[in-house]
């Protein structure tokens, strides 16, 4: 299994999120986690314009004060979640 663990200090521009996709994918990595998202809520982040696969799932802890987020999203078909 590939991690990759990433302080992405913002999601908000579309370029940076390219950029994400971009090496995820050249990397073939299993699960991404990403620290300092900064968006308010993942529903207002496409996880899907982070992630080169089809398949996935995540989890998030939305951004708070000085709390700038997490998100973390994996391949299914690699990694299980079984509690949290």
């Amino acid at each position: 299994m590939k991690i990759r663990s990433w302080n992405v200090r913002g999601l908000g521009r579309l370029a940076k999120r390219r950029k994400i996709r971009k090496i995820l994918h050249e990397r073939a990595v299993d699960m991404a986690l990403l620290q300092e998202t900064k968006p308010l809520s993942v529903a207002n982040l496409r996880i899907k314009s982070l992630w080169p696969r089809d398949k996935r799932e995540f989890m998030s802890v939305d951004a708070a004060g000085l709390s700038s987020g997490l998100i973390c999203i994996w391949d299914p078909d690699v990694f299980h979640l079984s509690g949290c």
